[in-house]
């Protein structure tokens, strides 16, 4: 599979040519593209030094964003101007993205258009999370976690950055990254919102390589693709299944997206989804209305009151614990009040 970059070899020719790193632009997209993978295998192109290759980029209202390498050293994100007595929301995106692709600037921006004030930041590992090698991508979320870990517990210790106080939104690859840098610090984030966690090369038998509620003070997750690009269980203190969490979500069948031209736009959409929804959820907290009571294989809920027992996304807190079920509309706004979820299923 292409997708997964599955390919027979890695192609051959002057090192520094095959090892560059290309930004490609598709029907409106952007992705991060590279002739080989950046990992650890034997034909891979160096890791040397992996704090070099990732970096923080600090998002502000004004929409400047300012690159924050990943060095460690005492007052620098007070220079910054990053308030410690705050929350930190620090976005991770996923396969072929980067800091400020699409994904990050949705849920960033949407932070950035709130009343209160938030540290917003998002994480850039795009070089490590090249097209098409999927497999050498997902290896190395567990590096990329390794040195968010250690700059997290610098700057904890330091005051500057305080754990209890950040909040973690990852989106596919990225929801493992997070709980693999959370494991490291045993837990003590704040909170980790996983947006359809990664479920390709991430083994359900061995909850030592997924994320799970056990990594963070509070774990949502929010399933769009489950069972295809996202992970098909239930692994956070709430989980959140809107249409049912699967293939196809609404506004992503083939006749909908055909216009756009776009394979990876109709192959992706759902997963997709899980950042569009949530990034909603920010800008109106009250957006995604859930219920307990589950949805059936044709994506209606079932024949049962419609009780609002929590809220996806943005509002999601840990006094709600447990799997629920909601359903959206097909387009922005996505979120359907309880009354035509209640009418929908009457």
């Amino acid at each position: 599979s292409v997708l997964l970059g599955h390919f027979v070899g890695p192609v051959q020719g002057d090192y520094n040519e095959v090892c560059k790193i290309y930004t490609v632009g598709i029907a409106g997209s952007e992705i991060k593209v590279s002739l080989r993978p950046h990992s650890t295998c034997t034909y891979c192109c160096n890791l040397i030094s992996p704090h070099r290759r990732i970096a923080l980029h600090l998002h502000r209202k004004n929409h400047e964003t300012i690159k924050i390498d990943m060095k460690r050293k005492r007052g620098r994100l007070k220079a910054y101007g990053i308030n410690s007595n705050i929350t930190t929301m620090l976005y991770i995106h996923g396969f072929t993205e980067y800091a400020i692709g699409v994904s990050a600037r949705g849920v960033c921006d949407a932070y950035l258009s709130r009343d209160e004030d938030y540290n917003v930041l998002s994480l850039d590992w795009s070089s490590l999370a090249v097209f098409p090698w999927y497999s050498a991508a997902a290896n190395n979320t567990r590096i990329v976690g390794r040195v968010l870990a250690k700059f997290l517990k610098f700057y904890d210790a330091s005051g500057e950055l305080p754990l209890e106080n950040v909040h973690v939104v990852g989106f596919s690859l990225g929801s493992h990254v997070a709980g693999f840098a959370s494991r490291i610090l045993n837990g003590r984030m704040g909170r980790i919102t996983a947006l359809d966690p990664a479920f390709p090369e991430f083994p359900l038998d061995d909850k030592s390589q997924i994320i799970t509620k056990e990594d963070a003070g509070y774990v949502d997750v929010i399933h769009t693709d489950s069972g295809g690009y996202g992970i098909p269980i239930s692994i956070g203190h709430s989980d959140f299944y809107p249409n049912g969490g699967r293939f196809m979500q609404p506004g992503c069948t083939a006749s909908q997206l055909a216009e756009e031209g776009n394979i990876l736009s109709i192959v992706l959409c759902s997963h997709f989804h899980a950042w569009r929804f949530y990034a909603e959820s920010v800008m109106n907290p009250t957006a995604f209305p859930a219920t307990r009571c589950g949805i059936s294989e044709n994506g209606r809920l079932n024949s049962c009151p419609f009780t609002v027992h929590g809220y996806m996304g943005f509002g999601a807190n840990k006094s709600v614990v447990g799997n629920f079920y909601l359903t959206t509309n097909n387009k922005f706004p996505y979120g359907k009040s309880a009354e035509s979820q209640m009418f929908q299923n009457g």
